[in-house]
């Protein structure tokens, strides 16, 4: 079940009784979204466990503010902002982490002769996919590149097909914020594609 199944409505009622204590009807609230919310945070965090992470931490942020939650019908914002929230504070402590991490081999301190790669995708056949991959590593490294709002602005719009309203409330600015910030990325996407750089 996803949240395409479900409209606004009946996710709100779905709210409302989870609201009451109804543990059935958070398990649906769950299995409607979490889809969604584990795209999301796995393209804004790049790595599968960490997204999971992120979104096990988003759910359960979710279940404890639930109560709080005023217009029921605002709940795929509302978790959206707290999955936007939980992933950012999770990026910050990994690059702070690797940047420990880092630090410490560099210092002598780390295993050396340590050479780790990322791990690839397989992409099948190389030769009929390669001109089509080039260009999606390239812009998938421009948008990684791009600040953390603007990222998560593009993702939302472009990946998760969500309204610059619904975006709006789930960064927590306004509809104008959110058009400037589509707009200044996009621009900043064409010209690293183009020209190689911001």
């Amino acid at each position: 079940m996803d949240a395409n199944k479900l409209n606004y409505g009946k996710l709100a009622g779905l709210v409302v009784l989870a609201q009451q204590g109804d543990e059935h009807a958070f398990a649906t609230l769950y299995a409607a979204t979490v889809k969604n919310q584990l795209a999301f945070a796995t393209a804004f965090l790049k790595d599968p466990r960490l997204a999971e992470d992120a979104v096990q931490e988003a759910y359960i942020s979710l279940y404890k503010s639930l109560a709080k939650l005023k217009d029921p019908k605002t709940l795929v914002a509302y978790l959206n902002r707290i999955n936007f929230n939980t992933c950012v504070n999770i990026k910050k402590k990994h690059q702070r982490i690797s940047q420990e991490l880092q630090s410490t081999q560099q210092e002598g301190h780390g295993e050396e002769g340590q050479n780790v790669l990322p791990q690839l995708p397989e992409y099948g056949d190389p030769a009929r996919y390669y001109d089509d991959i080039e260009l999606k590593n390239e812009l998938s490294m421009a948008v990684d590149k791009l600040p953390d709002i603007k990222r998560a602005a593009i993702m939302m719009f472009y990946y998760q097909n969500m309204t610059i309203k619904e975006i709006a409330i789930a960064l927590n600015c306004s509809d104008r914020t959110v058009k400037r910030q589509l707009s200044e990325a996009k621009n900043a996407l064409r010209h690293q594609l183009l020209f190689g750089r911001f």
